[in-house]
């Protein structure tokens, strides 16, 4: 059995029960350091699948944070035009039940 990609047959790693996925070490890692995020295994079997890292970074946000009053104008001005509204549809769905 030889590399299947330098031809050679010195080192060769068995990484999956395929005859013909046979990768001898200098090859195995070049390949590990073009891809250095893969996912262990076969090369022919995985692939080029890389293990995703993702860097978590914390926002700290003060503790003296506070709404700003046109948060409070909007939802109040918002919830009165809601009744508002609420309340006229029941008066006239009242005066016509009432004709």
């Amino acid at each position: 059995m030889t590399c299947n990609w330098c031809e050679r047959d010195i080192n060769l790693y068995k990484l999956c029960e395929y005859e013909d996925h046979n990768v001898c070490k200098s090859c195995y890692d070049k390949y590990i350091a073009l891809y250095p995020n893969r996912l262990s295994g076969c090369p022919y079997c995985v692939g080029v699948v890389e293990v995703v890292i993702l860097s978590v970074e914390d926002d700290i946000v003060p503790l003296n944070t506070s709404i700003p009053d046109e948060v409070y104008v909007f939802i109040a001005s918002v919830s009165f035009c809601c009744l508002s509204f609420m309340i006229i549809t029941w008066v006239y769905v009242f005066y016509i039940l009432n004709k």
